[in-house]
Order: C-alpha cells, then sequence, then structure tokens
C-alpha cells in the first residue's frame, strides 16, 4: 500500500520538476529563435525576444532540477527530515526566483510601447524594412 502523502509529496516533485522542463524548453527554443535569420514572419519575436531576461530562465531552470535531486535524498530516507528541510528551502528559493524572473518580464512587457522608438532607431535598415513591410 502506497502512503498518500508519499504519493502526493512525489505528484507535487513531478509537477515542479515538469515546470523546471518547461521553463527550460521555451528558453532553449526562444534562444534558438534569436539566432535565426530575420524574415517578415519572425522578425517581431525577434525583436522583442532579445529583451527577454533568456540565460536567466535557463539557470532558473537548473536550480529546478538542482532541488529536485535534492529531493530525492529526502523521498529515499524516510527518517531523516535534514533532506527534507533543504529540499523545503531550496523550493521556496527557486520559487522566489521563478517570482522574480516572471516579474522581470512582465514589467518589461509595461514598457515595451515606451520603447518602442528606440528600439526602432536602434534596429538596422533591413530590420526597419521588414518591420514597415509586416
Amino acid at each position: 500500500m502506497v502512503d498518500r502523502i508519499l504519493a502526493t509529496f512525489l505528484a507535487a516533485d513531478g509537477l515542479f520538476v515538469l515546470g523546471g522542463a518547461l521553463i527550460l524548453a521555451v528558453a532553449l527554443i526562444s534562444k534558438s529563435q534569436l539566432g535565426a535569420e530575420a524574415t517578415l514572419d519572425n522578425i517581431a519575436h525577434i525583436l522583442l525576444l532579445s529583451h527577454c531576461p533568456i540565460t536567466p530562465a535557463i539557470i532558473n531552470a537548473g536550480f529546478i532540477f538542482f532541488t529536485f535531486i535534492l529531493s530525492l535524498p529526502a523521498i529515499i530516507l524516510g527518517t531523516d527530515r535534514l533532506w527534507l528541510k533543504i529540499h523545503g528551502w531550496f523550493v521556496v528559493t527557486s520559487g522566489i526566483f521563478t517570482l522574480c524572473l516572471g516579474l522581470s518580464i512582465w514589467f518589461e512587457t509595461l514598457k515595451t510601447r515606451s520603447k518602442l522608438g528606440i528600439m526602432w532607431k536602434e534596429q538596422p535598415a533591413a530590420v526597419q524594412s521588414l518591420l514597415q513591410q509586416r
């Protein structure tokens, strides 16, 4: 018979590492799109993604995976609560880091409209031409 508390912990831990995988996948896809050649279809995405914190998102995903690895001794050593406490603090820390990352992205999107003129002037003529065609 499986302990319900342990099963709930495993489910939450699985969702936690799945969230880390999702953050890593989005960050790596975004990073690969930044390196792509600018076309009429992707120029707006490239321009907006260039102002997103992609490297901190990759670091955050790595921190989430490390936190997940710290949960394994807590699961295996059921009587030792030290690993569970360490894992709990790392979950809180990664949650705060994810919150700060999300707030940073949100505040940047709120400031996007006021920065459009500056972003426009920084772009080469080819990029401006693609944006005008869009």
